[in-house]
């Protein structure tokens, strides 16, 4: 077995993110909704969509300017 280390790291920064590690988790309202190695998660267009995506406030408010 291999050794290693668990760091929860609280980030937005996705390229920071993907640079420091192998696997992502999504939060959401205290509960885990989305987990999977880089290319997983840089590949799941409905994570992308969902989590990291202006809200929908901001897009409604981008819209009307």
């Amino acid at each position: 077995m291999e050794g290693g280390i668990t760091v929860l790291l609280v980030e937005q920064n996705l390229a920071m993110c993907t640079a420091l590690a192998a696997r992502h988790y999504v939060m959401d309202q205290g509960r885990i909704m989305y987990h999977g190695t880089n290319e997983e998660f840089i590949r799941d267009e409905e994570v992308k969509n969902r989590y990291l995506t202006l809200s929908s406030v901001e897009k409604t408010i981008a819209a009307e300017t």
